[in-house]
């Protein structure tokens, strides 16, 4: 696959569409990058599933430092142990 969007399983179409697939959730996503689009040129598609399928290999969130903090704050969980 060349693009996020062509690939089956991607909730990428739902979100360039912004229509509901009846799985994806489109709400959490358009509020932390409301110009889906402007995510997948922001980078290249190669770099971002690059990252993507580092972190699915590793069991850990992909994001920036304040999104990682959050989710260490709700969870109670530290990077280091993840994916232990």
């Amino acid at each position: 696959m060349e693009r996020a969007q062509d690939w089956r399983w991607s909730s990428t179409s739902a979100h360039l569409r912004g229509k509901n697939d009846g799985v994806t959730a489109l709400a959490p996503i358009k509020e932390r990058v409301p110009d889906f689009t402007d995510l997948l040129t922001s980078a290249s598609e190669q770099d971002l599933f690059e990252r993507l399928r580092a972190a699915e290999s590793i069991g850990r969130p992909l994001g920036d430092n304040r999104f990682l903090a959050r989710i260490e704050r709700l969870t109670g969980r530290v990077r280091l142990l993840w994916n232990a």
